[in-house]
């Protein structure tokens, strides 16, 4: 099997120290050599470590269950993370 490791990716303040390895949330991620269309999988891979990526991954989809105010997300009363 041929391939390439990514590293951990970064949240949207630049810290990847939550990461860590093994079945975790963060741990690694992999496209399987049976995949389809591996360059689409690899593009939304990239979008990830996009700003704007780490914001869909970690606060889900602005204006939905979050706002931004400056550079901070603030949660919708009634959103999933503010429940917990």
């Amino acid at each position: 099997m041929t391939g390439f490791l990514l590293g951990p990716l970064n949240n949207v303040s630049g810290d990847n120290k939550g990461v860590v390895s093994g079945k975790t949330q963060r741990g690694c991620w992999a496209i399987s050599s049976q995949a389809e269309k591996p360059e689409e999988i690899f593009k939304f891979f990239d979008y990830l470590s996009t700003y704007e990526g780490q914001l869909l991954a970690e606060y889900g989809v602005e204006g939905l269950s979050y706002n931004l105010k400056g550079r901070k997300a603030c949660y919708h009363r009634g959103s999933i993370k503010e429940a917990q």
